[in-house]
């Protein structure tokens, strides 16, 4: 038996269906003798239910959790794996109205779930979709992380000295090798991004305005973001950098989350590690979030203001393909005030 919560979210569920897979799905609750091979601890943590013939002619067990939150992300992937392994099924979480960065942490495990509504993310079912945004599809190969560096570097610093640089001034600037330095560079050139001026001593040149450099490069900017982490406690933050909501939050008026968000690269990550500076480091969660990222962040700090914060255009480009429309709103400020 449901309550009318459960109906009207499944209810919800098939209307968001229809409109964005045009199929009138149906949706039972799990049979009797089904449910009777389900251990206790699950019957009590989450209702279940059918989506009949829902993918590939397919039945897909669907879960409702109990209660206002979602387990913890530990706990939920053992339950999914042992549902799925039950029912020899393709399991699917079924949310309402949980806050973005839960959604995202979801995403980063490869959970299946549907917010009715707002969001279906699917990748065992090769499916995610999201009513209010549009993929962008990259024409060109990306940027490596030291050619970005260089490049949002020239856009941030309002001096324009990067052009009156040498390579070799650049390579100890950066801390990249000669060879390293050559390619970035390389790099940017070839996609019509700078110019190299000088044979025995070069420098690079770009005739654009920063605003009409951006618009070019878009498409070729990474995500500077490589792997996330979660710590309970840090005893030394000096290599650490806020980034994610928590910058954004410093940038912004958007209010920042309880989980405080850090960048820093693979090097000190790791020399950080070996420190033993972490306390209770995992993958799913925790008071603090490490973001581990393609690029050194303090790199880019030196001619900003807020210099305990991540640049914000790398900042731009770590939280762009975010779901929250509050974010998306503060993003376009941040972009506007830096770049217009």
């Amino acid at each position: 038996m449901t309550d009318i919560k459960t109906d009207m979210i499944i209810y919800q569920l098939q209307q968001y269906l229809f409109s964005v897979l045009n199929v009138q799905v149906s949706i039972m609750p799990l049979g009797k003798e089904e449910q009777k091979i389900l251990p206790f601890y699950l019957k009590q943590g989450y209702q279940f239910f059918v989506g009949k013939k829902l993918f590939n002619n397919k039945d897909i067990i669907l879960i409702i959790p109990f209660g206002v939150e979602i387990p913890k992300i530990s706990q939920l992937k053992n339950n999914l794996k042992q549902i799925k392994g039950l029912f020899n099924s393709e399991v699917v979480l079924i949310v309402d109205n949980i806050p973005s960065y839960i959604r995202n942490r979801l995403i980063k495990q490869h959970i299946n779930f549907i917010f009715p509504g707002k969001q279906l993310y699917m990748p065992n079912l090769l499916i995610q979709l999201d009513e209010k945004r549009q993929h962008r599809v990259k024409p060109g190969k990306s940027l490596s992380p030291s050619s970005q560096v260089i490049f949002i570097y020239f856009i941030l610093d309002k001096s324009n000295t990067i052009e009156e640089y040498s390579f070799s001034d650049l390579s100890k600037k950066f801390e990249y090798s000669p060879m390293g330095i050559t390619n970035a560079i390389k790099h940017l050139e070839s996609n019509n991004l700078c110019e190299v001026i000088g044979k025995k001593r070069k420098h690079i040149s770009f005739s654009k305005s920063k605003s009409e450099l951006w618009e070019m490069a878009i498409d070729l900017l990474i995500n500077p973001v490589k792997e996330t982490w979660y710590v309970e406690s840090i005893s030394v933050k000096r290599e650490l950098l806020k980034s994610n909501i928590t910058a954004l939050a410093n940038y912004t008026d958007i209010n920042p989350e309880n989980t405080v968000y850090y960048a820093t690269d693979t090097k000190s990550f790791k020399i950080m590690k070996e420190n033993n500076d972490f306390i209770g480091l995992n993958e799913f969660e925790g008071k603090y979030c490490l973001e581990i990222w393609k690029y050194d962040p303090m790199l880019l700090i030196n001619s900003l203001e807020k210099n305990e914060l991540v640049d914000p255009l790398s900042l731009y480009l770590s939280l762009q393909n975010n779901y929250d429309e509050r974010i998306k709103m503060e993003l376009d400020k941040l972009k506007n005030k830096f770049l217009w």
